[in-house]
């Protein structure tokens, strides 16, 4: 789907400034390039280990290492930029034969997924064709990753090591193949488990959200031209108990780390200058399984792996309140993973469990969700583990 495109050169100051931050205002042309979603893709286990609660999320990714039973997919979906709904595409699953895929990345150009398939230890790449169906590119990289991420220029790829202490870095050929820069992996201070990665918008930092029982840590990192990572002064910076996923506001400003099975959503602001980490007051009695931003970095979404997606606006200090009438029930039992779409409209809803759907949702400026028309959709296989949208 093509971007459609409007004028803004009579648009009030402030009007076009709330617009480029949705939409892309080129200002220089006058004019706003409005982002619509194309593809939605959703990386399925298939199976767990003894179908067990207790072997979902942080243990379910040394559990499947010991088990030969998962069989992994991901599933293509076109999204309708005006209702949010979902048609499966033809021959879906679009991949088949995976183990365990997870947290996948897409690309700045959107012509490239990027797959952490973490029961085999291994990084697929694959190019997204006019259709959405994907073809794996290159040879995958042996690694172990439970998320990666793409910086702003898409010239590199940054994976966490999550059976280690350090972080690879991968470069982007134009094929979009992977190769591991000069000096990856890199290390860092903490001796706690990466496993979540986010790039800021300028791409000159990078955050790893580090799991231990205990109170975790998020270990921050300046980003070379050449890929090489460097740890900031202060790194680690603590968090709270047991977290493993990690959300950045598209505009650099905020982070947010979940505390697993503790109800609580710890945040930092973000030193644009330094890239050094100030806690904000924690959020409680929130879902706290699963967190995500959304486009316009005025709403986050979080799951509580009960039924429930929460909904709660960003303040301008990055303080965390609850949207009137959140939570918001899926229709299912284990909600994971959550996705906003790039359009800044609509929010997608993954489940773990053993029945095979994605709840959809439209939602307001106020952070309201209503569900879409014929939500919930079937993806091919069960407990979805990553959900992400081109566009």
């Amino acid at each position: 789907m093509k971007p459609t495109t409007l004028c803004c050169g009579a648009l009030s100051a402030f009007a076009a400034l709330a617009l480029a931050v949705l939409f892309g205002c080129d200002d220089s042309a006058k004019k706003i390039t409005v982002i619509t979603p194309k593809f939605l893709y959703a990386a399925s286990c298939s199976s767990v280990p003894g179908n067990n609660r207790a072997l979902r999320h942080h243990d379910l990714r040394h559990a499947v290492k010991l088990d030969g039973s998962i069989s992994g997919s991901i599933s293509g979906f076109s999204v309708d930029a005006t209702t949010g709904a979902l048609t499966a595409l033809a021959g879906n699953p679009a991949v088949s034969g995976l183990d365990c895929p997870e947290f996948m990345a897409v690309d700045p150009t959107q012509k490239f997924l990027y797959v952490p398939d973490e029961a085999n230890d291994l990084i697929h790449s694959y190019s997204i064709d006019t259709d959405g169906a994907l073809t794996e590119v290159g040879t995958a990289v042996s690694q172990c990753a439970f998320q990666v991420a793409v910086d702003p220029s898409g010239k590199f790829l940054i994976a966490p090591d999550f059976c280690g202490t350090s972080i690879d870095v991968y470069s982007i050929a134009s094929d979009g193949s992977l190769t591991a820069v000069v000096g990856s992996p890199f290390p860092e201070t903490s001796t706690n488990e990466p496993e979540g990665v986010v790039i800021d918008p300028t791409g000159k930092f990078a955050y790893v959200v580090d799991f231990v029982d205990g109170n975790g840590t998020v270990s921050a990192f300046s980003l070379s031209t050449a890929g090489a990572l460097t740890e900031l002064s202060g790194s680690p910076f603590q968090t709270g108990a047991s977290p493993f996923i990690i959300a950045m506001t598209p505009d650099g400003k905020f982070i947010y780390t979940n505390e697993e099975g503790q109800s609580q959503i710890d945040g930092f602001s973000v030193n644009s200058t330094t890239g050094a980490l100030t806690a904000t007051a924690p959020a409680t009695n929130v879902g706290s399984c699963s967190i995500s931003t959304d486009v316009t970095s005025t709403i986050l979404f979080s799951t509580d792996c009960n039924g429930n997606v929460f909904s709660s606006t960003i303040g301008a200090d990055g303080t965390l309140t609850a949207a009137v009438s959140s939570p918001f029930a899926t229709g299912g039992t284990e909600p994971w993973p959550v996705t906003g779409d790039p359009s800044g409209k609509f929010v997608y809803v993954g489940e773990d469990s053993n029945t095979t759907m994605i709840s959809a949702f439209s939602y307001s400026a106020a952070g309201v969700l209503t569900p879409v028309t014929g939500t919930p959709y079937a993806p091919a296989g069960t407990f979805t583990e990553g959900i992400v949208i081109t566009h």
